[in-house]
């Protein structure tokens, strides 16, 4: 863990008065903080960062929309239970959990969970003009989050618009106030298209269809991606130290260096392998094996000799065995050191 940065040093008085509780009228109309190459910083508007963008950029959007993920139920006797739905689990695929018309299981935050003991909760109500009895059955408590099963007796409706009809938006505990109507579009990117988060890439809510026109008359190259956000975005951050691992890292011995003296671990996969990859070979070979860490990055940069294809946690050998090589020492040792450095990252027990 980085010894050197503390979170305590971090912390600041935010008056409520200074938080944004909603977005400006014109979104690209917010202040944009630059930074130059050279270190230069300078002030500018958000619409102008199409005019900011070097010509050879690519933009690269996370398409996922936020979904109104938070659903409540009243008990017969009275009592309010709040399901906030994380990620499906049968079936696991969003679109395929979305398009249920009769059932389906996700794992969930349960508000209140002490008044629900036992039971199926449920609701009376119409979607599109068509009723239903809309349920919720916890399958498994698995500590901090619970496996519930949706069930409705419409076949005529899916899972999706029956959380577009009861559903919420979840938004930011920081905001300090209810759900209100305007958050299904304000909390949302505008291009946004795929269901599945529960919170909003925020970085890209300052986007609009002016900039995009603009950015696209420069040539800029654009592409998407989709990464649904969870709710451990709202979760505050609980060790008193900064720590992690670099993910699959593929940058110069020098920035290794940098991460290395703030008490990072450096991911490394199958590129090692690759007969061209000269940085990440002098990375390893510079870096203390006490901060390698071993993964696969899959599906996408499987090790020699399954280059370009599906990668998997099987072909590891192959890495450690080039590690291992570059390291002057047994794969035996890779595996041990790497399954140590493992456990002491993710504060695991052997």
């Amino acid at each position: 863990m980085v010894k050197e940065i503390r979170i305590d040093e971090y912390d600041y008085p935010l008056p409520d008065e200074r938080i944004a509780k909603h977005p400006l009228a014109q979104r690209d109309a917010c202040k944009l903080l630059v930074r130059q190459s050279n270190g230069e910083i300078s002030e500018h508007i958000f619409s102008e960062l199409p005019e900011l963008l070097p010509e050879d950029a690519v933009l690269i959007y996370n398409n996922t929309r936020v979904i109104n993920a938070r659903l409540r139920f009243r008990k017969a006797g009275g009592a309010h239970i709040e399901i906030f739905c994380l990620e499906p689990v049968d079936p696991a695929d969003y679109a395929v959990s979305f398009a249920q018309t009769g059932r389906c299981i996700w794992n969930c935050l349960v508000g209140n969970s002490k008044k629900w003991k036992e039971g199926a909760l449920e609701m009376n109500l119409e979607v599109n003009g068509k009723p239903l009895t809309f349920k919720a059955e916890r399958m498994a408590n698995l500590g901090r989050s619970s496996n519930i099963e949706f069930s409705w007796d419409n076949p005529e409706v899916s899972f999706s618009e029956i959380i577009g009809a009861v559903g919420e938006i979840p938004i930011p505990p920081y905001l300090n106030r209810g759900t209100e109507a305007s958050d299904s579009t304000d909390y949302q990117t505008v291009y946004s298209h795929i269901d599945g988060s529960v919170a909003a890439p925020t970085a890209g809510l300052h986007f609009t269809p002016e900039v995009l026109e603009a950015i696209s008359r420069r040539g800029i190259e654009r592409r998407e991606l989709t990464l649904h956000v969870g709710a451990g975005t709202f979760q505050p951050v609980k060790s008193e130290e900064i720590g992690g691992v670099i993910h699959c890292f593929s940058y110069s011995a020098e920035m290794a260096e940098e991460y290395l003296k703030m008490g990072f671990y450096l991911g490394i996969g199958g590129v090692v392998t690759f007969k061209n990859a000269k940085k990440i070979k002098e990375v390893v070979q510079m870096a203390p094996m006490e901060r390698i860490l071993l993964e696969t990055d899959s599906p996408y940069l499987a090790p020699v000799p399954y280059r370009g294809k599906r990668n998997s946690s099987l072909y590891l050998p192959y890495v450690v065995r080039e590690i291992a090589e570059i390291k002057g020492i047994s794969e035996e040792e890779v595996i041990e050191m790497t399954e140590k450095n493992a456990v002491r990252l993710f504060q695991t027990e052997e």
